[in-house]
């Protein structure tokens, strides 16, 4: 934190990504943060956080939680999850969520849960929906893990995997990025 807060004293920094803590330790680093902004008369931060539905409740503790995404099941269901992580990430000044997980698999070692489930059509349809209303709420979305994590075999947390073959999962990104999502994670 410390580190964090005189990168940006010097103006070398133009954002943060918060990975685990409390609400309160998240709000409190964020005013500290724009307090120096505003105090060296540099522009305002960027603040990001990997807040998907299944990682939700584990990033920020004391959050509501909203579940597993491979639970959601409906454009209604996936609209009040998104209602609250915005509400969420808005009470603690974070403006860019790295959500929605937009591979089409349950199996993968890394993906598991954070997926909407192995149907092609049903994951883009509801990772589109979340994108939307996250972004009509005013937080930034991020479509992942392009070009395509449920299909491969590993775990990119714990090495170094790749696609051995066609790009199966390419073409999911064409709808939402006609449709406007403002961010993609490689």
């Amino acid at each position: 934190e410390a580190v964090v807060n005189e990168l940006a004293k010097k103006g070398a920094i133009g954002g943060v990504v918060f990975l685990k803590g409390t609400k309160a330790n998240h709000t409190q680093h964020i005013q500290t943060l724009n307090k120096i902004a505003k105090a060296n008369a540099t522009p305002a931060l960027l603040y990001s956080m990997d807040a998907e539905p299944s990682l939700l409740s584990s990033r920020i503790k004391g959050a509501k939680d909203v579940g597993k995404t491979v639970n959601i099941k409906s454009e209604a269901q996936s609209d009040q999850v998104v209602a609250t992580i915005n509400e969420e990430l808005k009470a603690i000044g974070v403006h860019h969520n790295y959500a929605p997980v937009l591979d089409v698999s349950t199996s993968n070692e890394a993906i598991k849960s954070r997926s909407y489930g192995s149907d092609k059509e049903q994951v883009i349809a509801l990772a589109n929906r979340f994108i939307q209303k996250t972004q009509d709420g005013g937080i930034i979305a991020t479509a992942k893990h392009f070009p395509g994590h449920g299909l491969v075999s590993g775990d990119t947390h714990k090495q170094s995997v790749y696609i051995d073959g066609p790009l199966q999962e390419v073409a999911n990104y064409e709808k939402i990025i006609a449709d406007g999502v403002l961010s993609i994670m490689v």
